[in-house]
């Protein structure tokens, strides 16, 4: 249970690591 836990968690911070990324590269391309 721990470890399904821990996986979702990480694929949380994954997924809102990414999309900081893409807002980021969007704004660069905007600006």
């Amino acid at each position: 249970m721990l470890v399904s836990i821990l996986l979702s968690i990480k694929k949380e911070l994954c997924g809102r690591r990414i999309m900081a990324i893409t807002r980021a590269s969007q704004a660069r391309d905007v600006s």
